[in-house]
């Protein structure tokens, strides 16, 4: 994806949009012009490391499994990296867990 089509699918990585910060970043929540759901994480500056992002693109793209959330792409534009997850609305995995 161009940085450009996940601005704009999470309307500038707005506040409304916001899902979640984790360790490595921010995970906001965006729909495409096609009108697929998406969750993008945003990679956090010290996260951003070519060789870490890399390895976690390769990891998720073969891993395929019905309980993990499909990579779809990744976007590396002008020092940002981002991964594209298909969106899954179906609350937090500790309220399945617990």
């Amino acid at each position: 994806f161009a940085y450009a089509e996940l601005e704009e699918a999470t309307d500038n990585f707005s506040q409304a949009n916001f899902l979640a910060e984790g360790g490595l970043g921010f995970v906001y929540n965006g729909v495409l012009k096609g009108g697929q759901h998406i969750a993008v994480k945003q990679h956090k500056l010290a996260s951003t490391r070519g060789k870490e992002f890399c390895a976690e693109v390769k990891v998720l793209s073969g891993a395929q499994h019905r309980n993990l959330v499909t990579l779809l792409r990744f976007c590396v534009e002008d020092g940002k990296r981002m991964l594209v997850y298909e969106f899954v609305c179906n609350k937090a995995l500790d309220y399945h867990l617990f």
